[in-house]
């Protein structure tokens, strides 16, 4: 146990754990035992858990700036500087590293490419542009959670737009006119977002064609859903936990756990769906005939 300032989640490798804080600091711990093995000054807040791979600690500020700090020691090893715009939602796209490249979702609506290694850029995409008459309207953050299957990136942004690339070069597959800020989830070629508005899709995630729309969750400020077993699940604003079915996008039951907004979005380990309530709470659910 320990009292930090902190604002991110954790990141972790095989033998640590790496916390960001809201002072702009990250603080790597040992797993076994929780001591504070260094500790290392970036530029500003880290809000997105730092992701490690290959010996770097990989880390995005509030500010735009990317940190690679060496794992053994939080020494800085590259700088990769982006600029932020000056109105954007609180939070960002979590870190996604995979094959020694670490892609980075910007408050502008762009994805960068970045060798984890040295910093240095692969490539640099702008998924939808920040257009519009006031801040408001230009806001464009890419969504919390993006994901990687097969050789394929899919990402969201609140603006206007979910869409597939090319992992190795950046290149466009194909987009759909969606708008979410909570990221996507994937189940094998199924995709599943949270519109803003309340709308919840479930799309082939090859394409990018529609298998399903249900819109009776208007105005409820969803999470991003998940998938577990043949149901699909999400909660809202009020508490409540919608399952449906997975096939069809019909009600399968609801509960409410908490009587606010969940803290995160729901999360399937293994058997077992847990979600985490504004007051600390984490409940677990188990449905036998959904595995």
């Amino acid at each position: 146990k320990t009292k930090q300032p902190f604002s991110s989640g954790p990141g972790l490798d095989r033998e640590k754990l790496y916390v960001g804080t809201i002072d702009g600091r990250v603080i790597a711990y040992d797993r076994e035992n929780g001591q504070e093995l260094w500790n290392a000054q970036v530029s500003s807040e880290v809000l997105a858990p730092p992701a490690s791979a290959d010996g770097v600690v990989v880390v995005r500020c509030i500010d735009g700036r990317v940190f690679g700090l060496d794992a053994d020691n939080g020494r800085r090893m590259w700088i990769y500087d982006h600029g932020v715009p000056l109105l954007t939602l609180r939070g960002n796209a979590d870190l996604l590293v995979r094959a020694g490249i670490a892609f980075v979702g910007y408050d502008d609506g762009s994805i960068a490419s970045l060798r984890v290694a040295d910093g240095t850029v692969v490539w640099n995409q702008t998924i939808v542009s920040m257009e519009g008459r006031t801040e408001l309207d230009r806001l464009a953050d890419i969504g919390f959670q993006m994901v990687i299957v097969a050789s394929d990136l899919i990402v969201s942004s609140y603006k206007s737009r979910v869409v597939s690339l090319a992992a190795d070069s950046g290149r466009l597959l194909w987009f759909k006119e969606i708008s979410s800020y909570t990221g996507v989830a994937v189940d094998r070629t199924q995709l599943a977002v949270s519109e803003k508005n309340g709308d919840l899709w479930l799309l082939d995630r090859r394409n990018g064609s529609t298998l399903w729309k249900l819109d009776q969750l208007t105005n409820r400020d969803l999470t991003r859903p998940a998938f577990y077993g043949n149901y699909v699940v999400v909660g809202d604003i009020e508490g409540y936990l919608h399952w449906l079915d997975a096939d069809i996008g019909s009600f399968v039951a609801r509960v409410r756990p908490a009587k606010k907004k969940f803290a995160t979005a729901p999360l399937v380990v293994g058997t077992t769906l847990y979600v985490l309530t504004s007051k600390g709470e984490l409940i677990a659910y188990r449905a036998g005939a959904a595995i």
